[in-house]
C-alpha cells in the first residue's frame, strides 16, 4: 500500500485546483500538473519563475501591498483574490491560500499554497449584482427634486420586521428621516444630500423602530437620474446589522478590558505571533527588562537574547505546540543590560486581533530563589548544630546523671539532709537536661524524614496513665490531678510503653506549666470498639487561634516572654509525630485566659496486626 506522503502527491498531483511551493523571494520551487489547465503552462517553464510575474504591473502592486505586511510577520494568507494571465494572454481569477514554510531550524523558508480558478464564479456574480442591483432584509425607492427631501415611492413589507412600522405609515411619513435616530439625523441628511447619479454608497445609522427601540442598519444606495429635469431616484437596500453592531461593541469592550488589563498587569507579559516575532510588551516587561516597545517589536526572542539556555525556550515550544500552554517553566531570563533573571515562565495560546498569539507572563523570582538558598543554609547550619549540641551532651549528662543517683541513694557516704537536698536537685536538673537532648535528637531523626523508634508490646493503657501521672505529682503539690475514665479501659493497648509514657508526660507537664498559679488538671479517657481517645485538660493561662496553629510547629513557644516558661519547644512537634506514627491522631482547642484541652486518639489493635 503506499504510504501517507505518496497518497498525498497523488492526490495533489489529480487535483483540478494548482498546489505550489516558493522561496522567500516569491520564486515557486514546486509547481502541480493542474498548472497546465489553469495558466497554460508546464510546471517546468514556471519553477524559478516569480509569482508576481504572472500578473500584470497593476495587479502585481496590489496584490504586493496586501500580501507583503503578511510575509514580513510569516502569517498564513487565505482567499487572496488575484487576476494572473493565462499563457495565450486572457485573463484568469484566482484565489490562493497559502501557509508559510520554515526549516528544522526554525527559519523562514517561503510559503506553500494553493490556487484556485474562480473567473467563472466572478462573472456570475458580476451578473448577479446587475440583475438582483442590491440585496437586503427590504428594500425602497425615493425621489427627490431639486435640493428637497427624498419622498418614499415604495416599500416592501418587510420594513415592519425591522422598524415596526406598515408600509402605508411609512408611506404616509414621506421620508425616512423621521425613522432615523436624532443623533444619526444629520449624517444622514448630508448623506442623502451627497448624492449624484451614478453613485453607489452605503451607510450605517440607526433607526428608532415603532415601540422606540433602536436598531442598527446598513443601506446601500444607488443613485440614478430621474426621467424629469433634476430629478434623483434613490434606490436603498436596507438590512438589519443590530446583531452584528452589539458583536461588534463587545469585542470592542472585550478589547479595551483586555488592553487595559494588559497594561496595568504588574507582572511582566508579552505577545508573539506563532513565529515567534514579538507583537506587544507591556509596561511591566519593560521596567523588569530594560527593552522599550521599540527595541522589541518585530522581533523575535532569540535575536533579543532573553534566553542563553536554547534548551529551555525548546521546553516551552514543544509544551505549547502540544498542549497549547505551559505554565511556570522556570529558567533563566537575561535583561538588556546582561543582567541574568530567573524567572517563571507561563504561556498559552489566545486569539488576539483574529489571529493565534502566544501570550507569556515572567515572572522574576530571582530574590525569592536566593532567600531561599539561603534559608536552606542556614536551616542546614541550624540541624548541624542540633545534632552535635545533642550528641556531645549526652555523654557527660551520663555521668552527672550517675554520681547524682549515688549521692542521694548511697548510705556509706552518710551524707547530711542538705548534702542530700542539693543531690536531688542536680538529679531533677539533670533528668530535664537529659529529656531536652532526648528531644534533639528525636528531632534529629524527623529532620532527616526518619521514624522514631516504635516497639510496640501489650500494655495496661490505665496502669500507664497511672504510673505517669503518680511519677509528676510529688513536683508540683500545687496542682490537684483528676483522673476519669468515662467506660472501661481494654485490658491491654498494642503501643510502645516508653514513648506514649513521653506523649502524657509531656501534655502533664504543659499543663502544670502554663496553670503556674496551681489548679485542676483533668486526665480523662473515652474507649469505643476501634480506638481509646485521652484528653488533659488545664485551666491556666490558654492561647489564642493564632497560636494553636503553631503548636505542633518545631521550636515554637506559645509564650517566649516568659522567663518562668522554659522548653526549647520540641516537645509537642514531637508527641505529633509519636501519635501519628501509632496511627493515631492529636489535636488541641484553648480560649486565651480559660485554658487548653489537648486530645489524641489511639487505635486498639492487636499486637499481631504489625
Amino acid at each position: 500500500m503506499p504510504n501517507e506522503q505518496e497518497r498525498f502527491r497523488r492526490m495533489v498531483e489529480i487535483s483540478q485546483d494548482w498546489f505550489w511551493d516558493f522561496d522567500e523571494h516569491a520564486n515557486f520551487t514546486y509547481v502541480s500538473p493542474s498548472v497546465r489547465g489553469l495558466l497554460g503552462f508546464d510546471p517546468e517553464e514556471l519553477v524559478g519563475l516569480n509569482a508576481f510575474d504572472l500578473m500584470d504591473s497593476d495587479e502585481a502592486e496590489r496584490v504586493h501591498s496586501y500580501f507583503d505586511p503578511i510575509a514580513k510577520r510569516y502569517l498564513p494568507f487565505n482567499n487572496l483574490v488575484n487576476i494572473n494571465r493565462h499563457k495565450d494572454g486572457h485573463e484568469v481569477v484566482l484565489e490562493s491560500s497559502g501557509t508559510p514554510i520554515f526549516d528544522e531550524e526554525g527559519q523562514f523558508r517561503g510559503y506553500r499554497g494553493v490556487d484556485r480558478d474562480i473567473t467563472k464564479r466572478k462573472e456570475l456574480e458580476e451578473n448577479y449584482r446587475r440583475l438582483a442591483n442590491l440585496t437586503s432584509d427590504y428594500v425602497h425607492c425615493c425621489t427627490r427634486s431639486g435640493k428637497g427631501p427624498f419622498r418614499v415611492q415604495w416599500v416592501d413589507g418587510a420594513v415592519s420586521s425591522i422598524s415596526g412600522y406598515r408600509i402605508d405609515e411609512v408611506l404616509t411619513l414621506g421620508c425616512f428621516l423621521p425613522l432615523v435616530h436624532p443623533d444619526d439625523q444629520q449624517t444622514v441628511s448630508d448623506y442623502l444630500l451627497s448624492l449624484v447619479p451614478g453613485d453607489r454608497k452605503s451607510i450605517e445609522f440607526r433607526i428608532l423602530t415603532q415601540q422606540q427601540g433602536i436598531r442598527w442598519v446598513y443601506e446601500q444606495s444607488q443613485c440614478e437620474a430621474g426621467k424629469s429635469e433634476g430629478e434623483l431616484v434613490l434606490l436603498g437596500a436596507v438590512t438589519d446589522i443590530t446583531d452584528r453592531k452589539k458583536a461588534e461593541a463587545d469585542s470592542q469592550k472585550r478589547e479595551k478590558l483586555f488592553r487595559d488589563f494588559f497594561e496595568s498587569n504588574p507582572v511582566p507579559t508579552i505577545i508573539t505571533s506563532s513565529s515567534g516575532n514579538i507583537h506587544m510588551i507591556n509596561p511591566a516587561f519593560s521596567q523588569a527588562s530594560g527593552f522599550s516597545v521599540e527595541d522589541v517589536i518585530g522581533k523575535t526572542s532569540q535575536e533579543l537574547g532573553f534566553w542563553r539556555d536554547l534548551t529551555d525556550r525548546e521546553r516551552m515550544v514543544t509544551a505549547i505546540r502540544e498542549v497549547g500552554l505551559i505554565n511556570n517553566l522556570e529558567a533563566s531570563f537575561y535583561t538588556k543590560n546582561n543582567q541574568q533573571l530567573t524567572c517563571l515562565v507561563s504561556s498559552r495560546v489566545i486569539e488576539y486581533e483574529g489571529e493565534p498569539r502566544i501570550l507569556s507572563t515572567v515572572l522574576d523570582v530571582t530574590e525569592q530563589r536566593n532567600a531561599e538558598g539561603a534559608l536552606r543554609k542556614i536551616d542546614q547550619a541550624k540541624n548541624d548544630f542540633i545534632r552535635i549540641a545533642a550528641h556531645e551532651l549526652q555523654t557527660p549528662l551520663v555521668a552527672v546523671l550517675g554520681y547524682a543517683e549515688l549521692l542521694e541513694n548511697s548510705s556509706q557516704l552518710h551524707a547530711n539532709e542538705q548534702q542530700k537536698h542539693y543531690a536531688s536537685i542536680i538529679s531533677t536538673n539533670a533528668e530535664i537536661l537529659s529529656r531536652l537532648v532526648n528531644d534533639l535528637l528525636d528531632v534529629e531523626r524527623i529532620q532527616l524524614g526518619r521514624f522514631l523508634s516504635i516497639v510496640r508490646d501489650n500494655v495496661s493503657f490505665a496502669e500507664l496513665i497511672k504510673k505517669v501521672t503518680t511519677s509528676i505529682t510529688p513536683k508540683c503539690p500545687e496542682h490537684r490531678f483528676i483522673l476519669t475514665h468515662a467506660n472501661s479501659l481494654p485490658e491491654s493497648i498494642c503501643i510502645d510503653e516508653g514513648r506514649i509514657a513521653q506523649v502524657l508526660n509531656n501534655l502533664l507537664t504543659n499543663a502544670v506549666k502554663f496553670s503556674p498559679e496551681g489548679g485542676i488538671i483533668e486526665i480523662s479517657t473515652t474507649t469505643d470498639e476501634s480506638t481509646v481517645t485521652t484528653s488533659v485538660r488545664d485551666y491556666g493561662l490558654g492561647m489564642t487561634p493564632e497560636h494553636v496553629e503553631l503548636v505542633f510547629d518545631k521550636f515554637y513557644r506559645a509564650n517566649p516572654e516568659n522567663p518562668q516558661i522554659s522548653g526549647l519547644g520540641l516537645g509537642m512537634n514531637i508527641v505529633k509525630q509519636i501519635v501519628e506514627e501509632h496511627g493515631g491522631e492529636i489535636s488541641i482547642s484553648s480560649n486565651l485566659g480559660e485554658g487548653t484541652t489537648v486530645t489524641f486518639t489511639l487505635t486498639l489493635e492487636d499486637i499481631a496486626s504489625f
